[in-house]
C-alpha cells in the first residue's frame, strides 16, 4: 500500500491501551486517570507553546469547534473566516459587527499547505485558531497565547486515534465565557466520560517529533523531478507562496482527480481530490478562493506526505498518472 493520504487521516504512532479509567470515579485508578489526563494538558500547553490557559479534550477539531461557537457567549456575536477555511469553522460565518468579535484563522490551509501569517489578537476581539494541518508539517510558532486565545486540533491528523481532539483555550476567552473553572466535565464543554487512553495515546504520538516537515521537502522535490521526467503536465497551488511541502494540491490538466484517484486506489495508492473529505464532493470553495476555476479544481489532487513515504513510492505513483493519462485521457 502506498498511502500519501495524511492529511485527510493520518497513520497511528502509538496504539492505544487499556489502563487508565474513569477520572470522575472517587478511588485510585480514577485519580491515577485524572492525574494522567492533567499530565497531558501540561505536555501539550508546553508543545504549542503558551503559558496560561486550560486545555480541553474532545473528539476532534470539527467537535470541539461546535462547543464552542455554540456556546451562549458566543452564539450571537459576530464571527470572521476567511473563504478557504475548514468546514468546520467556515459553517459559522456570521460577519456582523458586535461588542465581541471572533476570528478564525487556520494556521495551514489543509488542502494547500499554504501558511496564513500570524494574526494578533486585538481588544474585545478574540482569535481562534486551527492548528490540525500544521502539526509536525512546520515549526509552530512561539509566544502563541500573544495571537489566539483558543487552538484547536484533531488528533487523527497527527498519528493519534480516531476520536481524539484538544482545545486550549486562553485566560481571557475563558473569563469571558464564564466557564467552570474546577475542570469538571472538561470546564463545563463536554459532560461525560473521558477517553482518558485515546487522550494518552494523542498526546503522546504529538510529541514524537517525526521530522515530517524534514522528510517533505525532499520527498515533493523528487515528486517534480519524477513528473518532468515522465513529461506530466502539473501545477502545485501555491508552489510560490508561503506553504509548507507535506501538504500539496496539484493541478493536472485534463485529468478528472475523482476519477483519478478511483482508479489509484485500485493500486492500493491513496490520494485525495482537491475538495475536502469533510465537504460536498462537488464543492471547490476552497481552491477557488485561490483563483481556480471549478474546471480547474476538478482536476486537481491532494498529495500529502508522512515521515513513512519514500522515493519508490513517489515513483510508482507517477508511473500510474502516466499509464491512466496515455489510456483514458489522451
Amino acid at each position: 500500500m502506498i498511502y500519501l493520504d495524511s492529511a485527510a487521516t493520518s497513520r497511528y504512532y502509538v496504539p492505544v491501551k487499556d489502563f487508565f479509567k474513569n477520572p470522575h470515579a472517587n478511588h485510585a485508578l480514577g485519580i491515577k486517570a485524572q492525574k494522567e489526563m492533567n499530565r497531558c494538558r501540561e505536555i501539550i500547553k508546553k508543545y504549542i507553546h503558551v503559558n496560561e490557559g486550560i486545555v480541553i479534550f474532545g473528539y476532534s477539531s470539527t467537535d470541539l469547534a461546535n462547543r464552542l461557537f455554540n456556546h451562549s457567549k458566543v452564539v450571537g456575536n459576530g464571527v470572521f473566516i476567511f473563504g478557504d477555511e475548514h468546514e468546520s469553522f467556515y459553517q459559522y460565518d456570521n460577519p456582523i459587527c458586535t461588542s465581541y468579535v471572533f476570528q478564525i484563522q487556520t494556521l495551514v490551509n489543509n488542502i494547500t499547505g499554504i501558511k496564513k501569517p500570524l494574526v494578533r489578537k486585538m481588544e474585545n476581539t478574540f482569535v481562534i485558531a486551527d492548528y490540525t494541518a500544521a502539526i509536525h508539517h512546520m515549526v509552530l510558532p512561539d509566544n502563541a497565547e500573544e495571537y489566539y486565545d483558543a487552538i484547536i486540533a484533531s488528533g487523527h491528523k497527527f498519528n493519534g486515534p480516531q476520536g481524539t481532539g484538544f482545545m486550549w483555550i486562553s485566560d481571557r476567552l475563558q473569563k469571558y465565557l464564564g466557564g467552570n473553572i474546577c475542570g469538571n466535565n472538561e470546564y463545563g464543554f463536554v459532560p461525560g466520560t473521558p477517553n482518558v487512553n485515546g487522550i494518552f495515546a494523542m498526546t503522546e504520538a504529538l510529541i514524537k517529533d517525526d521530522y515530517t516537515y524534514i522528510y517533505s521537502e525532499d520527498l515533493l522535490k523528487s515528486l517534480k523531478t519524477v513528473f518532468n521526467r515522465k513529461n506530466i503536465e502539473y501545477k502545485i497551488i501555491g508552489e510560490n507562496t508561503n506553504k509548507i511541502a507535506a501538504i500539496n494540491a496539484i493541478y493536472l490538466p485534463g485529468i478528472n482527480a475523482d476519477a483519478l484517484t478511483n482508479y489509484l486506489s485500485t493500486k492500493a495508492i491513496y490520494i485525495s481530490p482537491g475538495h475536502s473529505a469533510c465537504a460536498e464532493a462537488s464543492d471547490y470553495r476552497v481552491l477557488n478562493s485561490y483563483g481556480l476555476t471549478d474546471e480547474e479544481a476538478a482536476c486537481t489532487i491532494r498529495i500529502s506526505f508522512d515521515s513513512q513515504n519514500n522515493y519508490g513510492e513517489i515513483n510508482e505513483l507517477a508511473k500510474e498518472i502516466s499509464y491512466f493519462t496515455d489510456k483514458f485521457v489522451k
